[in-house]
């Protein structure tokens, strides 16, 4: 069975495409998720740094 499957290229193709299609939609979920992640991570710093100089400020 495996080895029909694997010498039929028309199958192989089909399966690869498959495949791709339903990797696609986690690659780019997981690309918005770092890019999200990313943005929040230089928020927070910004935050903090703005924290710091106003305490730094108040002293």
């Amino acid at each position: 069975m495996s080895k029909t499957v694997a010498s039929d290229p028309g199958v192989g193709e089909v399966v690869l495409e498959f495949v791709k299609l339903l990797t696609l939609p986690f690659i780019i979920i997981k690309n918005v998720l770092i890019r999200i992640k990313n943005i929040i991570i230089t928020k927070l710093f910004f935050v903090m740094v703005n924290l710091i100089f106003i305490f730094k400020r108040e002293e």
